[in-house]
């Protein structure tokens, strides 16, 4: 019981990264939520229900890559971490080359976002995304954040 063991990332679901924010695949681990009811069948009266998970929202943390251990390099402290970290996703058997966040922090969609100092908050009943945390006043509207960075998804710039 006291043998250590080496740190391993595991997968927790999939999230598609939108710049400051992580928004949770329904479905997947990291996305499953106490969901609304549906009828699977409008219009015939009481049918089964089935339950549609609501997507999940996080204020970006860290990332990393898998990598294979290879050896410490002791150029300094902080680069050995982000070896380490690569090598606990590559123990966690993440494919080659994809992203892992982790150190994300779930955002509440509730009032709690009034005033908020995070990376999403409501000020004056308008949804904004804060970009720079160290400059309060820096605010974008979410639904042109959102559209912007769904587009740099959907058509990214050539290159990218």
């Amino acid at each position: 019981m006291l043998v250590p063991r080496a740190e391993r990332l595991r997968p927790l679901g999939t999230v598609w990264r939108l710049g400051v924010l992580l928004l949770g695949v329904p479905g997947d681990a990291a996305g499953e939520a106490s969901g609304e009811q549906v009828d699977d069948e409008p219009g015939h009266g009481a049918g089964s229900l089935a339950t549609v998970p609501e997507p999940r929202l996080y204020a970006t943390g860290s990332l990393t890559r898998p990598a294979e251990p290879g050896r410490p390099t002791f150029i300094a402290e902080s680069a050995e971490r982000r070896r380490q970290l690569r090598v606990a996703a590559y123990r966690g058997h993440f494919r080659h080359g994809e992203s892992v966040n982790f150190d994300a922090r779930p955002v509440a969609l509730d009032a709690s976002l009034i005033g908020a100092s995070g990376p999403l908050t409501v000020n004056d009943g308008i949804a904004s995304v804060r970009w720079n945390t160290s400059d309060p006043a820096a605010l974008t509207p979410f639904d042109a954040y959102l559209g912007e960075r769904v587009a740099l998804l959907a058509d990214p710039p050539e290159g990218a």
